[in-house]
């Protein structure tokens, strides 16, 4: 394992711990603190325990997050933490991509179809350029938070931040995936909830 990828999966770990916690972070006076407690967070996960370092037992409980998620949940803490008042940081329009492709792609993937999009990911030539034509438009369209996922996790995929040298493996996670499709749930629910009144 490289030092890149070591340090890509201590980031993946802190935007998680700092997620979970967020509401903690919020109390805190001071942006310095905020930092200085990401900071502290970071650290953490380097800590040994039985031989392990923490990233290394959340890794094994919720799996690798895509480059994709890392970049966006950053996107979320650096909003929270700096508490701007903006719009959220994608549209519906950007997690219904995510959440169809996913659902898509993770059944086909598994064998439920005659196709398979995971073996795509191993030479990808078509995918990133299919890829680099989507962020295009999704930044035209001012959604520049998908689009600067979709981005970085290109240039991941360049250094091999991550173990894995296949590309869906630095867009997708089933996390996001989830994540996206709980987003269009709720959004949806509360669309049906006013237009009822």
């Amino acid at each position: 394992m490289t030092t890149l990828q070591l340090l890509t999966i201590h980031l993946s770990t802190t935007t998680i711990m700092a997620t979970a916690t967020l509401s903690l972070w919020r109390k805190m006076p001071h942006t310095s603190w905020r930092g200085a407690a990401l900071l502290c967070l970071f650290m953490v996960s380097f800590l040994p325990v039985n031989g392990l370092p923490v990233a290394g037992y959340i890794r094994g409980v919720l799996g690798e997050l895509s480059l994709c998620s890392v970049v966006l949940l950053t996107l979320y803490l650096h909003r929270q933490l700096h508490q701007t008042r903006q719009q959220p940081i994608m549209p519906a329009s950007a997690w219904a991509i995510i959440a169809v492709l996913g659902l898509v792609y993770y059944p086909l993937s598994l064998g439920l179809g005659m196709v398979d999009p995971y073996q795509w990911g191993f030479q990808p030539v078509l995918l990133v350029l299919f890829i680099l034509l989507v962020a295009s438009i999704l930044w035209l369209r001012n959604q520049s938070a998908l689009a600067l996922a979709l981005l970085l996790a290109l240039f991941g995929y360049q250094l091999t931040a991550l173990e894995s040298e296949n590309l869906w493996d630095y867009l997708l996670d089933p996390w996001l995936v989830a994540y996206a499709v709980s987003v269009l749930v709720h959004r949806g629910l509360t669309w049906f909830k006013k237009s009822r009144q």
